[in-house]
């Protein structure tokens, strides 16, 4: 018998589709169902009567198992009912979904409270199309779920149906856009940050240590001949940055020990060099309006 052909009627099949927030919903999980129905096809049926015989049985076949809790989604695996491309770029995802046949009016996006997306196809036959002959092409309910972020806003979702495709666009939420360029710091640097403005403000500047018997000694030969409050000095084993403090003294001087002694910005050497400049009464007239600066 030889298949009727199908005249379909002009109908806006593209165009904007709303997106529903929905305050409740089960997220991925679907509830337990009963066993599914077993097959229902008429064996050995004489061929004129098949085609509208397997229908009918198709039909009410649906209806039952629709009853039941069971809707065309679990028939079979969503994805291959609606198969689906996940993209993104730097500000949104994108879901681009096949849905051949259907109208704006035949899908609906939505959004549940635990922010999965859920897609809905539906796709009736009509009276002419229920007529006789062989039907293969699916109709009922097809269902697609995606797991959003968390911080996707649900008012920043827009869907559009063009040519058989539903194209969703996820607006990423803003953490997930902020992009963080982390800047890896040299300690070195750092350590440049701290000792050069210390010896660019102060005639006399000191790198000292706590427990250092030559640095001790260095303090007490400017306490003797310039006065207390003539001179800086930073105890930088009191610093967490003191390996680099010392690795930069070492590039800037060629030594790493303590003290490092800098006068007017030059550096003179540790405390052997000064106690030769005090031997030789030097080291006053290199001393004119020293001043300190409080080193925090």
């Amino acid at each position: 018998m030889a298949q009727r052909g199908r005249q379909r009627k002009h109908d806006q099949t593209s165009g904007d589709v709303s997106v529903q927030k929905e305050d409740s919903g089960h997220g991925l999980l679907i509830p337990g169902l009963p066993p599914r129905l077993p097959a229902l096809s008429p064996p050995h049926l004489p061929t004129p009567h098949l085609g509208r015989l397997s229908q009918f049985l198709r039909d009410k076949k649906e209806k039952l198992e629709n009853m039941l809790g069971y809707s065309d989604h679990n028939q079979q695996d969503e994805a291959e009912s609606m198969p689906a491309d996940v993209r993104e770029d730097d500000e949104n995802y994108y879901i681009i979904a096949d849905v051949p046949g259907l109208r704006r009016q035949d899908v609906k996006v939505k959004v549940d409270r635990n922010n999965v997306l859920t897609i809905i196809g539906k796709r009736e036959r009509d009276d002419k199309e229920n007529e006789g002959g062989q039907h293969e092409r699916r109709s009922g309910t097809f269902i697609r779920r995606f797991q959003l972020p968390d911080d996707v806003d649900p008012r920043d979702i827009h869907a559009k149906v063009n040519h058989g495709q539903l194209v969703i666009t996820v607006r990423k939420g803003e953490r997930t856009r902020q992009k963080k360029d982390i800047q890896i710091q040299d300690p070195i640097d750092e350590a440049r940050s701290v000792v050069m403005p210390f010896i660019e403000n102060n005639h006399i500047a000191m790198f000292t240590k706590t427990h250092c018997p030559y640095s001790q000694r260095a303090k007490e030969i400017m306490d003797r001949e310039v006065g207390p409050t003539e001179y800086a000095f930073m105890d930088i084993d009191l610093r967490p940055d003191m390996e680099a403090i010392q690795m930069f003294l070492a590039l800037l001087t060629g030594e790493r020990t303590v003290p490092r002694i800098f006068i007017n910005g030059k550096c003179i050497g540790g405390a052997r060099e000064l106690e030769l400049l005090e031997r030789s009464g030097q080291l006053p007239k290199m001393l004119p309006g020293s001043e300190k600066v409080p080193v925090e």
